[in-house]
């Protein structure tokens, strides 16, 4: 007689017989005992956890000639067909290799056609996110508005792909992962049935690589009683996961924590020869840490699946809790690297070196961050480097809030007075007050606003260079006020936008900033105002450095002068 897989076997034919999904079965039997038939249902969830199963049982018992309670009877001759798939009122469909709009347009014409058997013509969508976006708009009014005796069941494992117009006509059921209690006393039943015995170690390897799929559960044992017969032990498991040993890994982290880079590489060395992959050694290196770490902060040994904390407990002493924290992070991260690898091998042991470095020591501190330190401080050396000796406490505030004020307003927005002139037309008095003085030791010193103004010029065409961007905020900006480091620049009302730019942004305010200290041969700070003016230049002098011209005097478009400023003259071509 044809084998039947364990998982067929034992598939659940009852609601009663269904595991781990009572929200699901006890809703169904109170609205099939009530007589609150939906004409579509949408069960989505994990691989393995009973989806498809309990549609079938649905399907049995709105058809069944018998119902107990909701139940179906299981013997009446539409359940046997039901059962044995040989019912013409249940019809299971692949959306997977049926995913086109002319196989939904087929089904649209089917449904108009009455039950053969039973009271409802059953369709079983499984994998229905597979749906062109086509098919499901022509799905969509016959799942709406069905005939009275069509029912749809819709199976999905990523509901987040089924369009929000399909939910809505919907009642949806989440499946939940099965719990590893419940999937272990099933296997354990399964094999006292077959006179089949699985060691208590055995039996936890296959809940933890089963991730709550009881299908996949029952496969694996499947597999294994087809290695091992009568007894199935720890070494089996592995054999057919394709895992290391837990001593193995024992020793392995041991090695790790006691920074024996040596050993370590010859235990890689062996097991990537015994035929075992590079990122499934990973994988089972990482789940053995995270065990430890579950150990070392004192959880319950129910988060420990197929391992005891006796076991873990004085291993998990010798890492501490900090350095298990950033291994376990650190190896997650290149176990996903590895994916993409081209020698995942190499990955694997510069990942556990690094890890082994750590462990030089008392500290135990992480190479990773060792490093992360060290790029840090090389930043700011050379930043110090560029800007001359500053102190390692700069009094630069660089976290300071914007101040946004209304047109209508002071247009001084920063220490900023209003008063009128004799002619009664407003002026900006553009000095700061001492208490808003914020440079440190090692600001510049000796620095005229006006060799500022004369030389701004070259500062924009310098920061043009290193970014149009910040040229293109910094260019509307005029310097005001220079002291103590401090350089104020002025904006006008309508580059109002700008201002706040440069002010918030602070990529953009500090390559302002370096532009300006490398000129200057020290630190500045900039401060960014909004004015209802901007006061007006002197007249360069004869011989004297460039300065910039007022656009609005040269007679040429402001959008032309600004298109040269940001790209360059010999970039820029003017059509009639």
């Amino acid at each position: 007689m044809t084998h039947v897989a364990l998982y067929r076997e034992w598939r659940p034919q009852r609601f009663a017989d269904m595991i781990g999904q009572e929200h699901v079965s006890r809703t169904l039997l109170n609205a099939l005992a009530l007589q609150r038939i939906n004409h579509a249902y949408l069960f989505c969830g994990p691989r393995g956890t009973g989806k498809t199963s309990t549609a079938r049982i649905l399907a049995k018992a709105v058809n069944c000639l018998e119902q107990q309670g909701g139940e179906p009877c299981d013997t009446c001759a539409s359940c046997r067909a039901i059962s044995g798939g040989q019912s013409l009122d249940v019809l299971e469909i692949d959306a997977a290799s049926n995913r086109g709009i002319d196989e939904i347009r087929e089904l649209r014409e089917k449904v108009r056609f009455a039950p053969v058997q039973g009271g409802y013509r059953v369709y079983i969508i499984d994998e229905v996110h597979m749906l062109t976006s086509e098919a499901f708009n022509a799905l969509l009014k016959t799942l709406e508005e069905p005939p009275p005796h069509v029912i749809f069941i819709l199976a999905t494992t990523e509901a987040h792909k089924v369009p929000a117009t399909i939910l809505s006509r919907c009642q949806r059921f989440d499946f939940r992962r099965i719990s590893p209690e419940e999937v272990d006393q099933r296997l354990l039943a399964v094999a006292d049935s077959m006179g089949v015995k699985v060691t208590e170690e055995a039996r936890g390897k296959i809940v933890k690589a089963s991730e709550g799929s009881l299908r996949d559960a029952l496969g694996l044992l499947d597999q294994c009683v087809a290695l091992a017969g009568e007894s199935i032990e720890l070494a089996e498991i592995d054999l057919v996961l394709g895992t290391v040993a837990e001593e193995f890994l024992e020793e392995m982290t041991g090695a790790m924590v006691e920074g024996d880079i040596t050993r370590l590489l010859i235990m890689i060395d062996k097991v990537i020869n015994e035929g075992k992959e590079a990122r499934k050694l990973m994988h089972d290196l990482t789940d053995y840490l995270r065990d430890l770490l579950v150990v070392s902060l004192g959880e319950t040994d129910r988060m420990l699946v197929g391992r005891t904390r006796d076991k873990l407990s004085a291993q998990s002493q010798r890492w501490g809790t900090g350095r298990l924290i950033e291994t376990v992070r650190y190896l997650t991260s290149m176990e996903s690297e590895m994916r993409w690898a081209l020698q995942p091998r190499w990955l694997l042991e510069t990942a556990l070196i690094r890890v082994a470095e750590g462990g030089k020591g008392s500290a135990g501190v992480d190479s990773k961050q060792m490093e992360e330190m060290a790029a840090r401080i090389a930043e700011l050396e050379r930043r110090i480097s560029g800007m001359g000796k500053v102190p390692a406490e700069t009094a630069v505030k660089r976290d300071r809030p914007p101040v946004k004020r209304d047109r209508q307003e002071e247009p001084l927005e920063r220490g900023g007075e209003v008063r009128e002139g004799a002619a009664g037309r407003k002026k900006a008095d553009y000095s700061v007050s001492p208490s808003d003085q914020d440079a440190g030791p090692g600001a510049v010193s000796g620095i005229e606003l006006e060799q500022v103004r004369e030389r701004w010029p070259g500062f924009l065409e310098a920061i043009r260079k290193r970014q149009v961007m910040v040229h293109a905020l910094a260019r509307e900006a005029e310097p005001v006020e220079m002291e103590r480091g401090v350089l104020t620049l002025a904006f006008k009302n309508e580059c109002r936008w700008h201002c706040q730019r440069l002010e918030e942004d602070a990529a953009k305010r500090s390559l302002v900033e370096e532009v300006l200290g490398q000129a200057l041969g020290g630190a500045v700070s900039i401060r960014c105002l909004v004015v209802d003016e901007l006061p007006a230049r002197e007249p360069k002098a004869k011989g004297g450095p460039a300065v910039a011209e007022d656009r609005a005097g040269t007679g040429e478009d402001p959008l032309v002068q600004a298109a040269v400023e940001l790209f360059g003259s010999d970039r820029v071509k003017i059509k009639e």
